[in-house]
């Protein structure tokens, strides 16, 4: 029983981080941030992005003209808006794999957890490389809807695992 009340926290941190990240892809959305690391998985080809147009290399203006962005500026907040929504992603990815190892550990308990779960990972997989496929076409709207409504898959097969570990009443 103890591992079941582990999965079930797990699984409802594991909700809240990607209702967070759906906050987080809003307001990427919003603020037009989408562009702000122009390329996957860095960011101007590094793993931290720059804070200044200083630091950024000095191809920068040819990569954005590129995408269709040639008359665009470099944003910090943008760019760091963007890099938010990345790391949160990656965190969402790790909170997955514990939750899916949880599951494991509890199939005697309902041998449809780990598939729950496996499934929830699944996705979160998938949408990170639809993260990806989002920047390499410039943000196409139908990309972009895909990317956002698999969040929402995620979040009904976690909350599935979250039922099923309820105590019996």
């Amino acid at each position: 029983m103890k591992r079941l009340k582990q999965l079930r926290v797990m699984a409802i941190v594991t909700v809240l981080a990607v209702l967070f990240l759906i906050w987080v892809g809003s307001t990427v959305r919003a603020t037009g941030a989408g562009m702000g690391c122009p390329d996957w998985p860095t960011c101007f080809g590094r793993i931290v992005p720059p804070f200044s147009e200083a630091d950024l290399p000095p191809n920068y203006r040819h990569t954005y003209a590129r995408l269709g962005y040639d008359k665009m500026k470099f944003d910090p907040i943008k760019t760091w808006t963007e890099y938010l929504n990345r790391l949160t992603g990656t965190l969402i990815g790790l909170l997955s794999i514990l939750t899916f190892a949880l599951s494991f550990l509890t199939r005697r308990h309902d041998a449809r957890l780990p598939w729950l779960a496996g499934g929830a990972l699944f996705l979160v997989v998938l949408n990170g490389w639809l993260g990806a496929v989002v920047i390499e076409t410039n943000l196409h709207a139908a990309v972009v809807t895909t990317h956002m409504m698999l969040s929402y898959g995620v979040i009904l097969l976690l909350i599935a695992v979250v039922s099923q570990t309820l105590p019996e009443s």
